[in-house]
């Protein structure tokens, strides 16, 4: 419901006498004891504001000190509690809790529970189930298992009886009203509160939550609903507190890795610092990986080599000077490496260069100004360069549509022109540095010109603040330095974000992330493609044409490296459908295709791009399968 961007038309404060109104129908609706509607809107401390909404909203949002602690979804007295009222009083409503940290990810990816990752405990004596009493249509709290703070808030699409007697099988348990990280969540202006360290960006994990070898013990099947976790002893440093990174998906641990090379690669190319021999010392984006002997670094620093030679490097960019030619290194090293010439039996750039002189693949000269090394010449037409096969990035709309007419004729490898479209789909995440966080890198000796995967984001923030900064309040508050201030807030504050010397642990781990710049590496087979922000959807759309004649049309195909003609010639066959290729302009003069199906095939469509592709679900925005849209 709090998807998209909320905006206040109107706000004005609570009188006394309106006050105690509001807590007699809150008492009467959410039918609950007066004592814990106390507890969610005390007597007379603080500022409790009504604030609507723009329409078409209807929905009032109730703010007691800034923080949205209740929500009118109809402004008519529908009322549900928000997170931060939860949080007041946990007995406002029934809570349920999922079987393992792992399923919050999906509820905060904007899923909803299903009854396969709902924990229904044993029935206590006397009680016909273990799970807390609710019916059809009334409001629940969502936990995990371990944490006992709720992270969303959901109307009950069944009885708690029906829950129990289906637990383990299929169904949707809750439509999510609320969650943790939306909009409502995050209106308080600046970084918006969690209750304990177990809320992460990605996650929510057990209170007290240590470390990762502990993600199945936590979420097994012997803990007690709402049990906490045994909370470890307070941290002794920060770098304990700072280690407690987000549990992957399952199987998603090798996409992890590969955040920090390939997408963190791609990044390094166009930043502007870190040159010469200096830059050539370290180009790590994915620190913890196994160190490697000599002779493996020597062989991965001129496959990068090669392979920046095949990709980037043209004839009319010489002569390259070394240190521009270092970057485009880093930005073509294999997914999950990283480049360290210190590592190298050539310990300096000017050393490699040589090398590549020597095995002819360059022509390089020294600078008599500079002494850098710069490479004039590319051999191209023989030795190592020649016989080197480089990773090609994504085909163009022409390759494509020419690999398509070969598998049409017969020639080729059988399977021709959708062999690469059908190779599992890859997509990992990163991030490039801000300059105004460049000082906490380059204070680690992390090189602030690659991109990171999160987890290695956070180790440098844990090793940074580890040296340079002190633990407040039993180890969960952080004392600031200049650097780091500059770093979670320089840039920010004229947007709202409180400025302070002290921050929580959890606060200025997410904060972190958060200012850094996203973007994402998709991979399909031999093919790459390495984009900024996050990858955009494949939007599916039913449309008339010719009077009651609808046509599905399949766009935003480019961010998971789907090409238009080939998709069209996969889905007539699979759907036994005419379908075209339809273009349009796009921005910038670049040209925007889609594919067109004669029929309203979105359920099929979407059934298709998930498991012949390899979409993952959430990246394929449709509508409802099967409504199409009548006259008005």
């Amino acid at each position: 419901m709090f998807k998209k961007d909320i905006t206040i038309t109107q706000e004005h404060k609570i009188s006394g006498a309106d006050r105690k109104k509001l807590k007699r129908n809150l008492a009467k609706s959410l039918n609950v004891e007066d004592e814990v509607i106390e507890q969610l809107l005390p007597g007379k401390q603080g500022d409790l504001s009504l604030a609507k909404l723009a329409a078409p909203s209807r929905c009032h949002v109730y703010r007691l000190d800034g923080e949205p602690i209740l929500i009118d979804t109809s402004g008519k007295g529908d009322f549900a509690p928000a997170l931060f009222g939860l949080w007041k009083a946990p007995a406002l409503l029934p809570a349920v809790c999922l079987k393992h940290p792992a399923v919050s990810q999906y509820l905060l990816g904007g899923a909803d529970p299903m009854l396969p990752g709902v924990h229904v405990p044993p029935a206590a004596q006397g009680d016909a189930h273990g799970l807390p009493a609710f019916r059809k249509g009334q409001l629940i709290a969502i936990c995990v298992r371990g944490n006992p703070m709720p992270f969303a808030v959901g109307t009950a699409n069944m009885s708690s009886e029906e829950a129990a007697a289906a637990a383990g099988g299929k169904g949707r348990l809750a439509t999510v009203l609320h969650c943790a990280w939306d909009k409502l969540h995050c209106l308080p202006h600046g970084l918006p509160r969690v209750p304990n360290d177990g809320f992460r960006t990605e996650i929510i994990l057990p209170e007290g939550w240590q470390d990762e070898e502990h993600a199945d013990d936590s979420g097994g099947e012997d803990a007690a609903p709402g049990e906490a976790a045994a909370p470890g002893e307070a941290a002794a440093a920060v770098a304990r507190e700072l280690s407690q990174v987000h549990v992957e998906e399952e199987g998603g641990g090798d996409a992890g890795e590969e955040g920090g090379g390939e997408a963190g690669g791609e990044a390094a190319g166009g930043a502007g610092e870190g040159a010469g021999e200096a830059g050539a010392g370290s180009a790590s984006g994915a620190r913890g990986a196994p160190a490697m002997t000599e002779g493996e670094m020597d062989e991965l620093l001129q496959w990068a080599a090669l392979q920046a030679l095949h990709v980037s490097v043209t004839d009319k960019q010489l002569p390259m000077a070394a240190s521009v030619f270092w970057k485009e290194m880093t930005a073509h090293r294999p997914p999950g490496t990283s480049l360290d010439m210190r590592r190298s039996s050539f310990k300096k750039l000017t050393a490699f260069v040589a090398h590549l002189a020597r095995q002819q693949i360059v022509s390089a000269r020294e600078d008599k100004r500079t002494g850098e090394s710069v490479i004039v010449q590319v051999n191209r037409k023989r030795g190592p360069y020649a016989a080197f096969r480089a990773v090609r990035a994504a085909p163009t709309h022409v390759e494509a549509e020419q690999l398509h007419a070969a598998a049409d004729d017969g020639g080729g490898d059988a399977g021709g022109a959708a062999a690469w479209m059908t190779a599992p789909l890859e997509l990992t995440y990163s991030y490039r540095v801000r300059k105004e966080a460049s000082g906490v890198f380059q204070a680690v000796g992390a090189d602030p010109a690659v991109a990171y995967a999160e987890v290695d984001l956070l180790a440098v923030l844990e090793e940074y603040a580890a040296k340079h900064c002190e633990l407040h309040e039993g180890a969960r508050e952080l004392l600031l330095d200049d650097a780091l201030r500059d770093a979670l807030f320089r840039g920010a504050a004229r947007q709202g974000a409180a400025v302070g010397r002290c921050m929580a642990v959890a606060d200025a781990r997410r904060a972190f992330v958060e200012r850094m710049l996203p973007q994402f590496a998709a991979r399909r087979g031999g093919m790459v493609t390495t984009r900024k922000g996050a990858p955009e959807p494949v939007r599916l759309s039913v449309e008339r044409r010719g009077g009651n004649k609808h046509v599905t049309m399949v766009g935003s195909l480019d961010d998971v490296l789907l090409d238009a003609a080939t998709l069209a010639h996969g889905l007539a066959k699979a759907l036994a459908a005419a379908a075209t290729v339809e273009e349009s302009a796009g921005k910038q003069g670049k040209v925007k295709r889609a594919v067109m199906i004669q029929g309203d095939h979105v359920r099929r469509v979407v059934e298709h791009l998930t498991q012949v592709y390899g979409v993952p679900r959430e990246l394929v925005h449709a509508p409802d399968a099967g409504k199409k849209k009548g006259r008005r």
